[in-house]
């Protein structure tokens, strides 16, 4: 089945009426996939555009080409929020995507460093790979939906595994909103006159200083109208 520019734009739509800080643009690359049916390069946004392989005899089979499509925009969402070593790190985006998805409850690696290392162990296995995981959660959190049932036109269906886990399509939303949210504050409402001032080492705390020189939490931040700037 021949992907088009016009269905990568239709995927971009959907996935930024909610994730708004995607890029404007994403291209289809010309390159034939570096692995598998579609492929996001590292950096896949350049210049403020992204860019996505897709290979052109791709057949869906268990998902809709459509939902391939968003997974890659999943992969360009977190690049965006790593934004190149200036935005959150990998280790507290998959931090807080094991911990929403797993709940703790011994389902699965004990974290994503511990999938890694079984990866490295046992020879890579794309579906085990925790930035699939988060790709196919983007998916879910986009789409409002999960499913089991495969057939290509399936929406909301995780190639990913889970480990037994039903995954909460709402949770995965709220999660990357607030991870959204943390990497470009300005997209959040807060006090007047707040600028953000510090931030602790394992990224789980921002706080913000007001004009009166109070410090603030980020949440007590996040509960009043305003604007501020981040510095």
């Amino acid at each position: 089945m021949t992907v088009t520019q016009a269905d990568v734009d239709t995927a971009l739509n959907l996935s930024r009426s909610i994730f708004v800080t995607l890029p404007q643009r994403v291209i289809l690359d010309s390159t034939p996939p570096a692995y598998g049916d579609a492929y996001t390069p590292n950096p896949g946004i350049i210049g403020g555009v992204g860019h996505v392989q897709v290979s052109q005899n791709h057949t869906p089979i268990v998902r809709s080409q459509q939902d391939d499509l968003i997974h890659e925009d999943g992969h360009l969402f977190e690049q965006g929020l790593e934004d190149n070593g200036f935005g959150l790190t990998k280790n507290y985006l998959y931090t807080r995507l094991w911990a929403a998805v797993f709940h703790g409850r011994g389902w699965g690696p004990d974290s994503w460093q511990v999938a890694i290392a079984e990866l490295n162990r046992t020879g890579y296995q794309w579906n085990n790979d925790p930035g699939e995981l988060w790709a196919d959660m983007f998916l879910i959190a986009v789409r409002g939906i999960y499913t089991t049932v495969q057939s290509p036109t399936s929406v909301g269906y995780v190639k990913v595994n889970m480990y037994g886990v039903t995954p909460n399509p709402a949770a995965m939303r709220k999660l990357m909103l607030d991870l959204m949210h943390e990497k470009s504050p300005v997209v959040y409402p807060s006090p007047p006159g707040q600028t953000m001032v510090a931030k602790s080492e394992d990224d789980t705390l921002l706080v913000y200083q007001t004009t009166d020189d109070k410090l603030i939490t980020r949440d007590a931040a996040l509960n009043t109208l305003g604007t501020y700037k981040r510095v």
